[in-house]
């Protein structure tokens, strides 16, 4: 009975030993597997992560400051991108944090220095934004403004002034002057010079004119030289028809030919004129572009930058998971190894154990 009661003890005992040794042995298995899998995969997939979200918020940046400024942006939509950029930049920031510390310090710093470059660039677009939009709105107006005065003030009067002294000349006839049938008064020097000065007159003020408008178009400074050359020109024939005809331009001459001749001439040759103004603006304009188009080298650069932080994380990925696998695979090897011989002492002990009780 005794010797019974052992043998049974020994038994449940070897089983109980024999069971520790297998979920020993399942356990360390799961746990290699475990760490197997995961490795250094976090942290890369953070890396990877975050170098993406770099290129993507610059991009957004870009996005939003190519823009050249026009007509169409107004106050509420300049803050309104003022504020989608510095939200972009914050996630930037946000984002640069996150890849500080990872293992890729020099990758980092280079995908921070284009960052930077390109933040930087970017202030400057918004800095000078306004003032560039003020003056495109105010040579607009100037624009605006000789059309409107020239074409439909200046020319008619000029026009019409032309048109009278031609008819005093060719009939004795006028609105102004008291009929005369004598030819020699209509027909004196007197009357031939008014008529020449004032179609000199619209003829300069048709070649001023026309030089303006197409300055307002031009999109390069270095031209502007060569069209205000032009309207200069045309000023100085016009002076010189104003002289004569603002002391003497005779009856048929609208009042208003004079005054507004010296405006037109005062836009385009004097104090803070359209060619000032037009240089100074398309100036802003070339340094905007410039601007513009550096920030797109800068976004080239930084996805360079991006795609070789990707290429490396990737490539360490691949080789820590070599490395770990490795090492896994040998564990488990060592885990059933040790568990096998585990169950073999266990069960030579047992099978010892049960011949001792079995003599005599």
């Amino acid at each position: 009975m005794g010797q019974s009661q052992v043998s049974a003890g020994m038994i449940i005992l070897a089983l109980v030993a024999i069971l520790a040794i297998v979920a020993s042995t399942v356990a360390g298995w799961v746990v290699i597997g475990d760490l197997g899998d995961s490795g250094d995969s976090d942290t890369n997939t953070e890396v990877l992560a975050a170098g993406l979200a770099v290129g993507r918020h610059a991009s957004a940046l870009d996005s939003i400051s190519s823009v050249a400024s026009n007509f169409n942006m107004t106050r509420e939509s300049v803050l309104a991108s003022r504020t989608s950029i510095a939200n972009h930049k914050e996630e930037l920031n946000r984002q640069l944090a996150n890849l500080d510390g990872k293992g890729y310090d020099d990758n980092v710093a280079r995908i921070r220095q284009q960052v930077d470059m390109l933040t930087s660039q970017i202030d400057r677009i918004e800095q000078a934004r306004p003032d560039l939009l003020r003056a495109m709105l105010a040579g607009e107006q100037s624009r605006q403004r000789i059309v409107q005065s020239t074409s439909r003030q200046l020319i008619p009067s000029i026009v019409d002034s032309l048109d009278n002294q031609f008819y005093y000349m060719a009939t004795g006839r006028s609105d102004v002057r008291a009929p005369t049938d004598d030819p020699t008064v209509r027909l004196s020097n007197e009357e031939f010079l008014r008529y020449a000065e004032i179609s000199n007159l619209l003829t300069a003020v048709g070649t001023g004119q026309y030089s303006l408008l197409v300055a307002s178009r031009m999109q390069d400074p270095m031209l502007v030289t060569n069209v205000e050359e032009s309207f200069g020109t045309a000023s100085q024939r016009a002076e010189k028809s104003l002289e004569v005809l603002a002391a003497n331009g005779g009856p048929e001459l609208n009042p208003a030919v004079v005054p507004l001749s010296q405006q037109l001439i005062d836009a385009g040759a004097g104090q803070n004129n359209f060619f000032d103004a037009l240089r100074n603006r398309l100036s802003m304009a070339v340094v905007e572009q410039d601007l513009i188009e550096a920030n797109q080298q800068v976004i080239d650069r930084l996805n360079s930058e991006i795609d070789m932080l990707v290429a490396e994380v990737t490539q360490e990925s691949e080789s820590s998971s070599d490395d770990v696998a490795s090492s896994a695979s040998a564990g488990r090897t060592t885990i059933i190894i040790i568990g096998v011989a585990g169950l073999a002492v266990i069960l030579l002990i047992a099978g010892f154990v049960s011949l001792r009780r079995r003599q005599p």
